[in-house]
């Protein structure tokens, strides 16, 4: 009865064994992994929106107005402007750099 069971624990312990080292060759033959298990989504599959943000930006949203800049500023600084996606409060239009983001993008299809 014992040797039963030791042999019935040791066909499960290959079975995982090759199970875990099948997983470990999907996880090597992966450009990009997923969250994972822990978030809710299958493990090991490509990220489908890994740099869709990176033109979207506030620089290509058609809300996004440039400030003009009278004083010279050093090469490389970014610009600043307003977001004039929601109505101005009592202090304007919230202000925000080329490079920021905020979830509501709409290209600005004049640029």
């Amino acid at each position: 009865m014992i040797k039963l069971e030791a042999e019935k624990l040791e066909r499960e312990r290959k079975i995982l064994s090759k199970r875990i080292e099948e997983i470990g060759q999907q996880m090597t033959n992966q450009e990009e992994v997923g969250p994972g298990i822990a978030s809710g989504y299958a493990p090991y599959q490509k990220d489908p929106w890994v740099n869709r943000s990176s033109g979207m930006r506030c620089k290509t949203c058609m809300y996004f107005v440039r400030k003009d800049r009278i004083v010279p500023v050093p090469v490389g600084t970014p610009h600043i402007g307003r977001c004039r996606r929601n109505a101005p409060t009592m202090k304007g239009y919230p202000v925000v750099f080329e490079h920021d983001w905020c979830g509501e993008h709409k290209l600005n299809e004049n640029i």
